[in-house]
């Protein structure tokens, strides 16, 4: 975990690399990505975890390893929506698809920074057929449609399958805070960035993982 290349792929397209830029990182987990992001030197990190165990566990790593960021309990978006800071890079990996308002989190990290990295799993049609691993996840009769800016965004609901999830999320847990959440499509997503101003777009992996489930990993920057 401790040599994640996704944070050197970041600091590699980016000009001038990590060196100095102020983070604003959502989701830390476990801490090992924010380790990183300070070993190439980035300067400035503050970091929102809404699970608790998960945040605990981030301060444990911070003092093992003595490294200097600031973690935060609480909700990522909603800290990023109420912040009237800037970042120089918004780092989002493994949440987008965690979350119950996918289009409200993409428009306050673009309000928030010039650069947003993300890595995300995405819906496919393909992932509702009969006998796919994913398919008893999805709940189609809760999925949402929304106007985005004159684009119609279905935003494809998906459960953990946890029953009375509040109280039963297990403590080694990568997941949200609600049973139901809402992926995003591909193109959707794309798409939503480029109408941010988030138009340059440059893409780290575009492929499968263990049990089929489509990834995208990329860093959307303004302009250029």
């Amino acid at each position: 975990m401790f040599d994640d290349a996704r944070i050197a792929w970041v600091a590699g397209e980016l000009p001038g690399g990590l060196a100095g830029r102020s983070v604003c990182e959502i989701g830390p987990f476990e801490g090992y990505q924010t380790r990183l992001l300070k070993a190439h030197g980035a300067g400035e990190v503050t970091s929102v975890e809404a699970n608790t165990f998960n945040y605990l566990k981030c301060l444990c790593v911070r003092e093992i390893y003595g490294f200097d960021a600031d973690y935060l309990l609480g909700d990522g978006p909603g800290y990023l929506a109420a912040c009237d800071r800037r970042f120089d890079l918004i780092f989002a990996s493994g949440v987008l698809y965690h979350m119950q308002d996918p289009l409200g989190f993409l428009s306050a990290a673009a309000a928030r920074t010039d650069h947003l990295f993300l890595w995300t799993h995405h819906f496919r049609p393909e992932l509702l057929a009969q006998g796919h691993a994913q398919a008893q996840h999805f709940r189609p009769a809760q999925d949402r449609q929304k106007d985005w800016r004159g684009r119609s965004v279905r935003l494809h609901a998906r459960s953990y399958r946890i029953a009375d999830y509040r109280t039963n999320i297990p403590a080694y847990w990568e997941g949200g805070q609600e049973d139901l959440t809402f992926w995003l499509e591909r193109e959707d997503l794309l798409a939503v960035l480029a109408d941010l101003g988030l138009t340059r777009i440059r893409i780290g992996f575009d492929g499968e993982m263990e049990g089929a489930l489509p990834v995208l990993s990329l860093l959307a920057s303004r302009g250029g």
